[in-house]
């Protein structure tokens, strides 16, 4: 884990728990992040550490 990037593990577990409790539908980043931001979508912090997490699981094989 990078220092200063402890919310990584976080956002990863938080993307893993909505796209199973809706397997049955995909979404687009922009779908998924506002979920995950709700009221902050525009924040850069929320992006690049979103995006870091969407590399992770992608690499990890645990989206497409």
């Amino acid at each position: 884990m990078i220092k200063g990037r402890s919310e990584d593990p976080i956002i990863i577990s938080e993307i893993q728990k909505f796209l199973e409790s809706n397997k049955d539908k995909a979404f687009t980043e922009e779908e998924i992040i506002g979920h995950l931001y709700p009221d902050h979508i525009a924040w850069p912090g929320d992006t690049i550490a979103f995006s870091g997490a969407m590399l992770i699981l992608v690499y990890a094989g645990k989206i497409e």
